[in-house]
């Protein structure tokens, strides 16, 4: 079956194990879908590449269009690394 990715930028309106709903718009890009029968590691890397792809583009033109919210120094420094065109590598994840 095919897995369609979906890139969102909702971690800057509504953080990680909080409670705390910042204003603004959140976006969700379906991206196309990838096809079934991969490899695995194939399957994994067009995966995350695509996600992590759409997420960060999706999240910098938040930032770029003003954020109603304060941007703490870490998330600043990842946003401006966006802006330069150096992208971070995709966040760790657990493999089973």
């Amino acid at each position: 079956m095919p897995v369609v990715p979906v890139g969102v930028n909702s971690g800057l309106f509504w953080g990680r194990r909080s409670l705390l709903l910042w204003p603004g718009t959140a976006r969700a890009r379906f991206l196309p879908a990838i096809p079934p029968g991969l490899p695995a590691d194939v399957f994994r890397t067009r995966l995350i590449e695509a996600i992590e792809g759409e997420t960060n583009r999706l999240i910098l033109s938040a930032y770029e269009s003003g954020l109603d919210r304060p941007v703490p120094g870490s998330l600043r420094e990842r946003l401006e690394a966006l802006r330069r065109g150096d992208v971070p590598g995709p966040a760790p994840t657990t493999r089973d």
